[in-house]
């Protein structure tokens, strides 16, 4: 099924777009610092005040574009893991998957500044770790059971990453940058695997609901 595959080779597309973007962002970025910035500092809105020598208009146009565009070309990774998926619980992963991307969209859509954003890039990291838990049970009970397993404890791993800033110095402390690229680095790194998997792997070919 060509458009099948055409769908998974997003999966492999989506991290360079969205990582590079990001990466090449903080690279331009004349005030940028890991150990003090939000990664949405980059795309904020001018009345921004955290993002005051941080934002400017290239690096508005990286991330935020950056971030929409992967997002949107992503759905058509969710689809082809939708399309690849055995059983329910696999499909609810695959749907959640979807709608965590939808969330990445949204953080480039509405910048920092603007009233949406914290929902929308609070959802994008809950949703995805959500997925990971869905389509891994899923893919345990479906009988890929290291796959399944090691899908929910990067779950697990990406939410401890998060806990464990917190309890180093709250929610409002400086160098919000770590954990989300923490996070995104867990969520491409998956993405890239899982688009291997219906690429090459053995959810390549006798699609299991075909």
């Amino acid at each position: 099924m060509q458009y099948e595959r055409m769908a998974a080779w997003t999966g492999v597309g989506v991290p360079i777009v969205t990582l590079g973007a990001i990466l090449l962002a903080t690279t331009l970025s004349p005030g940028f610092d890991w150990t003090v910035n939000a990664l949405s500092h980059l795309g904020a809105l001018e009345s921004r005040a955290a993002a005051e020598g941080v934002a400017t208009g290239p690096t508005r146009l990286l991330f935020n574009g950056g971030l929409i565009v992967g997002g949107l070309a992503g759905l058509g990774f969710a689809g082809a893991v939708w399309l690849g998926s055995n059983g329910l619980v696999e499909r609810l992963g695959a749907v959640v998957l979807g709608l965590s991307l939808l969330s990445l969209a949204g953080v480039g859509t509405f910048p920092d500044g603007t009233a949406p954003h914290f929902a929308v890039a609070i959802g994008h990291y809950l949703l995805f770790t959500v997925a990971f838990w869905l389509y891994g049970t899923g893919n345990v009970l479906a009988g890929d059971r290291l796959r399944g397993a090691v899908t929910i404890l990067l779950g697990i791993a990406h939410l401890g990453g998060w806990y464990v800033w917190f309890l180093t110095g709250g929610v409002r402390q400086s160098g919000l940058a770590i954990p989300e690229m923490y996070g995104a680095v867990v969520f491409c790194g998956w993405v890239v695997v899982t688009a291997h998997w219906h690429l090459t792997g053995d959810r390549a070919l006798g699609r299991p609901n075909s």
